[in-house]
């Protein structure tokens, strides 16, 4: 069985890859264009559930199927808490609220962002997995590059009705939680020896990455 779902993943490997990047070529187009941007903007949770289940399609969860979930699970309420004690308290980001573009919420939280902190941190842990790097190192570098990503995101955030901070400016200590926040989901896949090798994981950030880049670049539709 296992080998099958390996030959499988090989098989799909470099089409799935051209799939994702084609679908977020257009969505660099459809949310760029005043025309097209609003039904755009209503496919970003969407999106973003299918960039999530694509890269742990590739995950190999053995020998250690039952550690990896309860890891992955414990991250995604963790992060979920965090951000529903954010929206709710002013705490640990600064004052902000979500709009509708990030689909179901609960108690003013969207679902879904537990997810995204789970694909972010194991994204970029990913693409230091393999690196001869020190341990240290493999938590502290893919933690910096997840503010680097959210510097960007927080740039496209409120244009594409994700979310809002207070008089639209991201206070300092957003970007010093998110960086202390990454550390500790690192050093959980650090601790609790998680295989965050994934290239296809690593290659979705990197397409998110520059989605995101010529956004900012180009503008959005609603501008």
């Amino acid at each position: 069985m296992q080998l099958e779902i390996s030959n499988l993943r090989s098989k799909v490997f470099k089409p799935l890859l051209v799939v994702y990047i084609i679908l977020y070529i257009v969505g660099i187009f459809g949310l760029s264009n005043p025309t097209t941007y609003q039904l755009f903007a209503k496919t970003i949770s969407f999106v973003l559930l299918l960039t999530f289940f694509g890269a742990f399609f590739f995950h190999s969860f053995r020998p250690n199927l039952t550690k990896s979930l309860i890891i992955f699970s414990v991250i995604y309420f963790f992060s979920l808490a965090i951000e529903i004690i954010g929206v709710n308290y002013g705490i640990p980001f600064g004052k902000y609220h979500y709009g509708n573009s990030l689909g179901f919420k609960v108690f003013s939280t969207p679902l879904i962002i537990g997810l995204n902190w789970l694909f972010v941190a194991y994204s970029t842990s990913s693409i230091f997995f393999d690196s001869k790097l020190k341990p240290i190192f493999k938590v502290l570098l893919p933690s910096i590059l997840m503010v680097i990503y959210d510097i960007l995101l927080e740039f496209n955030a409120p244009k594409l009705n994700m979310w809002y901070f207070e008089n639209n400016e991201p206070p300092l200590q957003n970007y010093i939680a998110w960086f202390f926040l990454a550390i500790i989901i690192h050093s959980a896949f650090s601790y609790f020896k998680i295989n965050t090798k994934n290239r296809f994981a690593s290659f979705l950030f990197i397409v998110q990455f520059l989605f995101h880049l010529i956004l900012a670049i180009a503008g959005i539709g609603n501008d």
